[in-house]
């Protein structure tokens, strides 16, 4: 029986218990395609006037990977005495006057783009960030356009059209076409100890004639030459399509959704979530590692595959978190270097109180022309957790209907909006810092309010 007492989130890493190795029939060495190099350009320059309002439709492979509870999201799904009631706590912040500023916008993004590229941005929703800081900078990626910015939101560069950025073909040539690669889901992270930025993004080739997706489909890379972000980067491709027999997944070509990024002293490493492009599946999360000091030099290093990874049989892990480690803090140097990775294990889309820790060790052996690291994983007890409701946003400075782009409803007065939900997505693992021996990480989860009804909340 488990306690009910529970740790929270914050695993300590001197746990005495014995992790399960994977099999080796499970690991594979591929390798990344050197594309060139580019640099964030600068900002069009007059503005853009909106003249084709398409949403791109990207793939709906998640549809297929059931992280809802049964037949609603609704509270009352979920069994009330073991939702966690924590106590109410006041926001707090280290810097009281700090208010932020605006980063890339939905215009900035439609827009994003020079040369072949004017006007060749899809709206794309919802607004998927990536953001690091480092050495006074803050790069910014929003979808499929990214920018540059000093600490103080001065813009530096961009924003660039990310088709652009990675030598694609543009997103669309109005009006109907040719069409270019769909990219999404960007991450990014300024590594302190090689003082470079790495850029990540999915991408899937499409027909040019149809815009129709061809079934081959990857990861692409960035990575600065310099601490400047405005500088030059090195880029490289990564193809997550695993229907080349090496070996062929289930169902594939697929897709890596989502990728996951996260360093140690010795590597880099992308997790994604692989489906099936074409048909109904999904083949569990994989893990992609390679020498983090190959990359910053400009060059493509071997990769190392973890492909499939399952709790059990037909249980597959979802969305396993790469750590970092924050700038001043020390990697884990044992077992020949070790990444850490965490994942949730909220197989049922309501409640439980577990969490795997992963290990990844022997990194060092990522700088090797023949790598040949370990992976391991255990499941740890955690506090309670579950499937996140829907939460409430508050109102903006601009009421909703008071802004909108006449020629969409013909100048007629546009429909009447209400303020939406945000949507709580699921549980899943968020990001991961390596930080004075631990591991610090946090899921959406429900929470009891005390007199209330359940809402969305973080267990960390």
């Amino acid at each position: 029986m488990r306690s009910n007492k529970f740790p929270a989130l914050v695993v300590f890493l001197s746990l005495a218990i014995v992790p399960h190795g994977l099999s080796a029939t499970n690991q594979s060495t591929t390798s990344l395609k050197l594309l060139g190099t580019s640099k964030i350009g600068s900002r069009a320059s007059s503005a853009g006037t909106e003249n084709g309002f398409e949403f791109r439709v990207g793939p709906d492979v998640d549809k297929n990977f059931n992280k809802q509870i049964s037949g609603s999201i609704a509270p009352a799904r979920v069994p009330a005495d073991h939702v966690p009631k924590p106590a109410g706590n006041a926001v707090t912040t280290a810097n009281s006057g700090f208010f932020g500023f605006d980063g890339i916008t939905h215009f900035d993004q439609r827009f994003a783009g020079t040369g072949i590229y004017t006007n060749t941005q899809f709206s794309l929703e919802p607004p998927d960030q990536g953001l690091a800081v480092g050495n006074g900078f803050v790069l910014e990626v929003v979808n499929n356009a990214l920018a540059v910015y000093d600490t103080s939101g001065n813009r530096l560069s961009g924003p660039t059209a990310m088709s652009q950025f990675f030598g694609l073909a543009p997103e669309i040539v109005r009006p109907s076409g040719p069409f270019g690669p769909f990219v999404s889901d960007p991450k990014a992270y300024f590594d302190s100890d090689t003082q470079r930025w790495f850029l990540t993004e999915a991408v899937l080739d499409v027909d040019p004639t149809t815009g129709n997706f061809t079934g081959t489909t990857g990861v692409l890379i960035a990575v600065s030459q310099t601490p400047d972000p405005t500088k030059p980067f090195n880029l490289f491709r990564l193809d997550t399509t695993d229907n080349t027999g090496t070996p062929d997944h289930p169902g594939c070509p697929c897709l890596g959704d989502q990728p996951l990024i996260g360093a140690d002293a010795n590597g880099f490493y992308i997790s994604t979530n692989e489906f099936p492009l074409f048909q109904a599946g999904f083949n569990g999360a994989q893990i992609y590692a390679m020498s983090k000091t190959t990359l910053a030099a400009g060059s493509p290093p071997p990769v190392i595959h973890f492909r499939s990874l399952n709790f059990a049989p037909g249980l597959p892990f979802f969305s396993v978190q790469p750590a970092t480690t924050p700038p001043g803090g020390s990697f884990e140097t044992a077992n020949g270097g070790t990444e850490y990775f965490l994942s949730s294990l909220d197989f049922s889309s309501t409640l439980t109180n577990q969490i795997a820790v992963w290990a990844m060790t022997n990194t060092s052996s990522l700088n090797d022309a023949n790598p040949n690291p370990t992976l391991t994983t255990v499941v740890i007890d955690s506090e309670v957790y579950g499937q996140p409701p829907d939460g409430q946003q508050r109102p903006g400075p601009t009421p909703l209907a008071t802004v909108f782009i006449p020629q969409i409803f013909g100048g007629k007065t546009p429909p009447t909006e209400k303020l939406e939900l945000i949507a709580g997505n699921d549980d899943r693992m968020n990001q991961v810092v390596f930080a004075d021996g631990k591991l610090w990480s946090g899921v959406n989860s429900v929470v009891k309010t005390p007199n209330g009804p359940t809402r969305i909340g973080i267990a960390f």
